[in-house]
């Protein structure tokens, strides 16, 4: 159980049943990696095209040097930081997931544990003089890319990185 703070309002208690099913999850499914895989391999259109596209965005963004996180106190500043890293990390996790190009999943991984390691957390602090109505939703929708990042490389995180990852995702939930 994960207990939230909310300022101004009474605290939530949020149950999370057992999660049983294997990553990824969250927008695909380990049986739809293998059909997408299938399609590519057969060159089936749209994703064959979408496919050559991604790879080619992924070769160039797995050589680009990670930038530094976002960790200042305005949300809208946060979420467009964290809308392009996690955008970019998003895509080559994918990409990895797909391919299983070791290049593009060690890029994602380093782009996702410098936010979550990054001091302050970014997206967990912000002004209430600035923006402040709208900083749960440009903190989720900043955080959403390294969201899946997370669920399509998990395997390449050892259990100490993934708490750390973990970590900043629950200290995120109050301001979300």
């Amino acid at each position: 159980t994960d207990v939230c703070h909310f300022d101004n309002f009474y605290v939530r208690e949020v149950t999370v049943p057992p999660i049983t099913q294997p990553h990824p999850r969250l927008t695909i499914t380990p049986a739809d990696v293998v059909a997408i895989q299938n399609d590519i391999s057969n060159q089936v259109q749209p994703r064959y095209s979408m496919w050559l596209n991604l790879k080619s965005l992924a070769d160039v963004w797995c050589q680009i040097p990670v930038t530094a996180p976002y960790t200042g106190g305005d949300s809208l500043a946060f979420y467009n930081a964290a809308r392009v890293a996690a955008s970019m990390s998003s895509k080559m996790a994918l990409g990895y997931l797909l391919e299983g190009n070791t290049n593009y999943g060690a890029a994602a991984k380093a782009a996702l544990l410098a936010w979550a390691q990054a001091t302050p957390l970014p997206g967990t602090a912000f002004a209430a003089t600035n923006n402040f109505p709208d900083s749960g939703m440009d903190t989720a929708r900043g955080g959403a890319g390294f969201f899946y990042t997370y669920d399509y490389i998990y395997d390449l995180f050892s259990p100490a990185e993934r708490t750390v990852v973990e970590n900043w995702f629950r200290a995120m939930l109050p301001t979300i």
